[in-house]
């Protein structure tokens, strides 16, 4: 099959775009373009990469635009697979221009919305209801919908979702070997910023009398305030974006992973966060947000430890318990390790996204010769 996969908000080269789906989708022998903000033409992992009105100083909505005229004029796709709710109206136009379209949801935009606006609490849920009304019209009228977790899945059962989380392929990192470290690691990959808890994690380090301890930052930064304090910590290390890719090459020398989601409505129900993942694979402690879905997930079958995520007191005392018992460390990285080698990997993941692209082509078939 032809495969178009679109973005404006996300760049081409995201983890869960290219290096998972893209990937499995081309060595599966599908021709595969992705179009999104990237600096130049060029194939990746078999995939073609079509840039997107290039930078981060193109109006978002500019691209938005863009991105709706290629993807409904584009001939490089039988099928349009589109990752932003910016494009939430690509699915009906494609639909009647005899196209197939994949709507993949990768968060729950309307508990966002609800959060973005929360000093405005009534216009705040009378637009995110408008929101999920549109959303799920759209949604209905795709020919699939793809979910990155079992939260989003409830939401539009309606819609019969694939559940595609974002696990980590089996060969992303080694787990870490700390032998030789002349420091404490703490590790943290992603977003950085307050509502993910990182000046949480810092606040909590200042507690802590370890000279030795660091807190190693992977990841954008766009507060200003929050940046000023980490690039001058003299216990934090600011790495900035790393290619995923290339992030083995910090995991394995960390000792502990931190996911410290702020009580926001964007947040709350998460159940299998990437980087949770991802430090279950390097085979590392997780430290992570008592939420119920994350309690489960995580402290039941002991691969990490949940503590209430805005208290700093609290974050410290974790962090000195796992300081003090490498034993513990080990006990609960190896289960996260063994859970992510035997079930919580790409390759367990990958035969869901094939078989919804062989039920969307057989669908294909039958119309043609139904038209023939």
């Amino acid at each position: 099959m032809r495969i178009l996969h679109v973005t404006c908000a996300h760049r081409a080269v995201d983890n869960r775009i290219l290096c998972l789906e893209c990937a499995s989708l081309a060595r599966a022998g599908h021709e595969v373009t992705v179009m999104g903000p990237h600096r130049a033409a060029e194939s990746i992992l078999g995939v073609s990469i079509v840039p997107l009105v290039g930078s981060a100083t193109v109006p978002g909505w500019l691209r938005v635009v863009v991105a709706f005229a290629r993807a409904l004029g584009a001939r490089i796709g039988t099928v349009v697979h589109f990752h932003d709710p910016h494009l939430i109206m690509l699915g009906p136009l494609l639909r009647l221009a005899g196209k197939h379209s994949i709507y993949d949801v990768h968060d729950d935009y309307e508990a966002s919305l609800r959060d973005r606006l929360s000093r405005f609490p009534r216009l705040a849920l009378a637009l995110a209801k408008l929101w999920w009304a549109l959303e799920y019209v759209a949604a209905r009228l795709s020919s699939a919908v793809v979910v990155a977790d079992r939260q989003l899945a409830r939401k539009f059962a309606s819609c019969e979702p694939t559940i595609l989380s974002n696990f980590p392929w089996r060969d992303f990192t080694p787990p870490a070997d700390v032998t030789g470290e002349s420091t404490f690691n703490v590790i943290y990959v992603g977003g950085v910023s307050g509502a993910r808890g990182v000046d949480k994690v810092v606040d909590a380090i200042d507690l802590l009398p370890f000279e030795d301890l660091r807190f190693h930052i992977i990841g954008d930064c766009r507060d200003p305030i929050l940046r000023q304090r980490i690039t001058t910590h003299p216990r934090v290390v600011y790495h900035g974006r790393v290619a995923w890719d290339q992030l083995h090459q910090h995991y394995v020398k960390a000792h502990v992973g931190v996911a410290l989601y702020q009580r926001l409505q964007g947040f709350l129900c998460c159940e299998t966060p990437v980087k949770i993942l991802e430090y279950m694979a390097a085979g590392i402690p997780v430290v992570c947000s008592d939420f119920p879905g994350l309690r489960t997930f995580v402290e039941e079958p002991g691969y990490g430890i949940t503590v209430a995520p805005d208290d700093a007191v609290a974050i410290a005392k974790v962090l000195r318990r796992l300081y003090e018992a490498p034993a513990l460390r080990a006990s609960l990285g190896e289960a996260g390790r063994r859970a992510f080698e035997t079930k919580y990997n790409w390759e367990a993941e990958e035969p869901k996204l094939l078989g919804l692209y062989a039920t969307l082509a057989a669908k294909k078939r039958k119309s043609v010769w139904s038209r023939a």
